[in-house]
């Protein structure tokens, strides 16, 4: 219960700062030029296949550029900020503060998403394919929660690696490539189509494609326990990566850099 109560503190201290800042308005109207882009893809396109690539596509791709980044250098934005010694020094657990704020940055990269499905809707007169609604439904929020287990994970990550830009920066888009958020995974070369099974929104973004399809209740179940499983996982390692963070400082008895 502990770790919920902070979780939701840190949710709510986190929308306070989205309803109260401007710049943060502005990230989400930032999704349009993009949405336009995958709007004019699907006006000139009919295969069913590629609709639900271009709409639900849309809607991660931009909730993915909205929320990794930010989520991901939570961490060593607060180290650098001088503000992370007062969370290893607080009785709140650190992981369920990092949770609990990049869950609410993943809201607001989702709405990014939706801004985007809305004008490609708007643009386009068409609605986005759902052969099965519930089944898809559930697809989209396994796809929300894989997004938000990245972007966690990604955390600890950042800081045990010194906050090295270029190491980061260049590991976020290689994920987003092996996501298959805009192509089937399939459509990978052999040597290289193992490498989105190791990662939960590969495994959702198939779930949300087949659950737009048509595909087979059993199949859409097979990708949900593909995501939920390596979601978890990624949790696991998320916590496990800011345990280790929180005893070197502690140990070394370092809570800064100079």
């Amino acid at each position: 219960m502990r770790y919920l109560r902070c979780a939701w503190t840190a949710f709510q201290f986190e929308c306070m700062g989205f309803t109260r800042s401007r710049e943060q308005h502005f990230t989400i109207v930032q999704a349009v030029p993009t949405a336009i882009l995958f709007a004019y893809i699907a006006s000139i396109s009919d295969r069913p296949v590629a609709q639900a690539y271009i709409y639900f596509g849309a809607l991660f791709l931009l909730a993915w550029a909205n929320t990794i980044f930010r989520v991901g250098w939570q961490l060593s934005g607060e180290l650098y900020g001088g503000t992370l010694d007062l969370s290893i020094v607080s009785r709140a657990p650190t992981f369920a503060i990092v949770f609990g704020r990049a869950a609410a940055i993943a809201i607001l990269g989702v709405a990014a998403g939706v801004l985007g499905i809305a004008v490609v809707v708007l643009f386009t007169g068409r609605m986005p394919p759902a052969d099965s609604v519930p089944l898809l439904a559930v697809s989209l929020a396994l796809g929300i929660v894989a997004l938000l287990a990245m972007s966690v994970v990604m955390s600890p990550v950042a800081l045990l690696v010194d906050a090295r830009a270029g190491f980061f920066n260049g590991l976020i888009p290689l994920l987003f490539f092996f996501s298959a958020f805009i192509f089937p995974a399939s459509r990978l070369p052999d040597a290289i189509e193992f490498i989105p099974k190791l990662l939960p929104t590969s495994w959702a973004m198939e779930a949300v494609v087949g659950s737009a399809q048509g595909a087979s209740t059993s199949s859409v179940i097979e990708d949900w326990a593909g995501a939920i499983g390596l979601s978890v996982l990624l949790f696991v390692i998320a916590k496990l990566g800011i345990d280790v963070i929180e005893r070197r400082i502690r140990v070394n008895g370092t809570l800064g850099r100079s």
